[in-house]
């Protein structure tokens, strides 16, 4: 009689444990499936933000070169009110 119970409890067992191992087979399924995506996220948040980084440098390049020419500008009236010009 002992092997027989010891036959069913291992038969058991060994169902729990498939169990198991088909529930962990499919959460690592999900998890792989949202690390791809958090993966596409963070590349398109980058992505933007190097595009933003682009836009700044560009408006500061045309701040200071503005900021130049209105100098040289002032400068030149400056000298050529003066008669130095």
């Amino acid at each position: 009689m002992f092997g027989t119970k010891a036959k069913v409890l291992a038969q058991e067992a060994l169902e729990m444990a498939r169990e198991a191992s088909a529930r962990q087979d499919k959460h690592e399924g999900v998890c792989t499936e949202r690390w791809t995506e958090a993966r596409q996220t963070m590349k398109e948040v980058r992505d933007g933000q190097r595009k933003m980084l682009w836009w700044l440098i560009g408006t500061l390049v045309a701040m200071v070169g503005s900021t130049v020419a209105g100098l040289v500008f002032l400068l030149m009236h400056a000298l050529i009110s003066k008669g130095v010009l």
